[in-house]
């Protein structure tokens, strides 16, 4: 069957059937017809989907909380599942999300973590308060984004954790995660 698709891509594209194509994401990784920088790009991108993927232990990284307490992610004491939430404090879809959030069931059923990975901590201390009081909001300390523990694209970026930090939904929105609930 594999090799049934290979042929009938090779014959329209005008790919070599040496192609390799991943069932699993239909990407064509070696062809003729794609230039090295697309092909960078695609492994690129691959590698970056497969960071904190469903299924696996999220990765860990230190923040300092809006109560002074240097933590980590790993290390955050919960029995809800989690809602981590890349934001940036000046993000009009951050400020959206944050409400609905507010504004719905879920902050009761989760563990709400709200984490600013941009490089304001002022910024950060200034809205912080603004913020629920039952939420864990904190202020990256890692680099998360530079050395892209995450593979964050657009803000706000929402993960769904278990409480053992075991990646339920991955890059996700606010009406999955209601749903996953």
């Amino acid at each position: 069957m594999f090799s049934l698709i290979v042929s009938i891509l090779a014959s329209l594209s005008s790919v070599s059937t040496s192609t390799i194509v991943e069932p699993d994401s239909l990407y064509v990784v070696n062809s003729a017809t794609i230039d090295e920088a697309e092909k960078l790009r695609e492994q690129y991108r691959k590698m970056m989907e497969e960071k904190n993927s469903v299924g696996n232990q999220a990765s860990d990284f230190r923040f300092i909380t809006r109560e002074g307490e240097d933590t980590s992610l790993l290390r955050l004491p919960t029995d809800k599942n989690i809602l981590l939430i890349f934001y940036d404090p000046d993000c009009d879809d951050c400020h959206a999300a944050i409400d609905s959030i507010s504004n719905s069931s879920l902050g009761g059923k989760l563990h709400v973590v709200a984490i600013d990975s941009e490089e304001d901590r002022n910024r950060w201390e200034e809205t912080a308060g603004s913020l629920p009081e039952d939420w864990t909001v904190g202020f990256a300390t890692d680099p998360i984004q530079e050395d892209e523990t995450y593979y964050i694209l657009t803000m706000p970026t929402i993960y769904l954790l278990d409480k053992n930090k075991t990646v339920l939904l991955k890059d996700t929105t606010l009406d999955k995660v209601s749903k996953y609930n």
